[in-house]
């Protein structure tokens, strides 16, 4: 006997539910490697996703995981319960997992007040000890006066991690400084952290509000600043500076101006700085040891076509979440688009491996095919709504037969129409 409709329909709803999570599990296998490789960034300070470019540099970067422990804001103010808040609930509570779940540290015009004793010494412990790479920001209110906060350089100059990073704290503040540009050292024993950048206008970008950076004995200086106003005391100045610290060689890194200035985004004003994220990324990747990318435009070219993809499955789950509305999208679409993620995933895993060129032509391959999905969704999309079309027309049809009848029936034949008549009395 054949199964009557209801169980019919039943029974595929259940090989629908059962097939979508047979789906994701098929990509299980590289999400879970890709966790393992992933870089933990922990960024402190101004670092609320509307002030600070991290969040949007390394969100959809494959292989990095971002903490962010606000303790400033210039549009949003912490106030100091505020700021030891946010310290509590994003900080890590043991030194032991700030070493195991982070590999880099970015504070950002930061604001350390709030951080405890105990916490301060761990992560100079992590960064000395344990192998932490870190990058401070010297621009902003470490700097200036002219902020809420007032002036940080004090804190940092009688905190322990004075002595971690290469400005020596125990100069005087320079104060927040007017425009500049940058001139890269082209020394040729030097990383291409910056020279591959040359080529591309690096040194032609303006910036403004920075601060002197006094490097330390032992300390590499990566790119100078040079003002574009005339400036009596302070001339020509480090823009970028490293050192190794700790037993283990840990790189430090300071820069002369903060994230927030148009040199590294347009969080104020316009940016036109194309490479800052790769810049940043540049030095999180050398600071651990990894190979700097040989064409950095080929990274680009990737980072687009992730975007690209990202944005398009976004609009697709979208489309099967209408198609749920009216019985599911079929199981050869959930099929596709689960193919679709695994390869996605593929190429991310390759471009965490640094294998970029792979990477950009999985995506070049994926996305060539996005369009034969949409058009079957379309498709299934048409088929779905063929009935909610036919049930309106029929609607709308019978509602006009019927009209038309009644005005037949009492307008021009006047078939149901009788003459009133007068009552004669007796």
């Amino acid at each position: 006997m054949a199964p009557d409709k209801e169980h019919g329909t039943t029974l595929a709803c259940t090989l629908t539910c059962l097939l979508v999570p047979a789906m994701l599990c098929l990509l299980l296998p590289v999400c879970t490697c890709l966790e393992v490789n992933r870089i933990g960034v922990l960024a402190t300070g101004q670092v609320l996703p509307h002030e600070c470019p991290l969040r949007n540099w390394l969100k959809d970067e494959p292989g990095f995981h971002l903490i962010l422990v606000p303790t400033k804001g210039d549009f949003k103010l912490l106030n100091r319960e505020d700021q030891k808040r946010m310290v509590r609930q994003y900080f890590p509570r043991a030194r032991d997992q700030l070493i195991r779940d982070y590999s880099f540290m970015v504070f950002v015009d930061a604001d350390i007040f709030p951080y405890t004793g105990r916490q301060l010494e761990d992560m100079k412990y992590a960064i000395g000890e344990a192998g932490l790479s870190a990058l401070a920001t010297l621009g902003g209110a470490v700097v200036g006066t002219a902020n809420f906060y007032g002036c940080m350089y004090g804190e940092w100059a009688s905190s322990v991690l004075a002595d971690v990073f290469p400005h020596d704290f125990t100069k005087p503040n320079s104060g927040q400084l007017p425009l500049f540009k940058i001139e890269v050292d082209r020394r040729a024993d030097l990383a291409s952290v910056l020279k591959m950048f040359i080529p591309f206008g690096i040194e032609s970008i303006i910036g403004k509000s920075w601060g002197v950076v006094y490097p330390k004995d032992g300390s590499t200086v990566w790119a100078w600043t040079t003002p574009i106003q005339v400036i009596a005391v302070h001339g020509r100045s480090p823009f970028l500076v490293s050192m190794p610290y700790g037993r283990k060689g840990a790189l430090t890194w300071v820069t002369a101006d903060d994230l927030d200035g148009p040199w590294w985004s347009s969080v104020y004003e316009p940016s036109t700085n194309e490479y800052a994220q790769d810049i940043f990324l540049n030095i999180l990747h050398y600071s651990l040891g990894h190979d700097l990318p040989d064409d950095i435009l080929a990274v680009h070219d990737v980072r687009i076509k992730l975007g690209c993809y990202q944005g398009w499955r976004a609009s697709a789950i979208g489309m099967l979440e209408f198609l749920e509305r009216f019985g599911g999208p079929s199981r050869d679409l959930l099929a596709e688009l689960a193919s679709m993620d695994s390869r996605v995933e593929e190429a991310k895993a390759r471009y965490v491996l640094q294998q970029y060129r792979e990477a950009g032509e999985l995506m070049e391959s994926l996305l060539a095919t996005v369009h034969d999905f949409d058009a079957k969704a379309m498709r299934e999309k048409d088929r779905a709504l063929l009935w909610i079309y036919a049930t309106e027309w029929a609607a709308v049809t019978g509602t006009l037969l019927v009209a038309l009848t009644l005005i037949q029936l009492l307008m021009v034949k006047r078939s149901l129409y009788r003459r009133v008549r007068a009552t004669r009395f007796g």
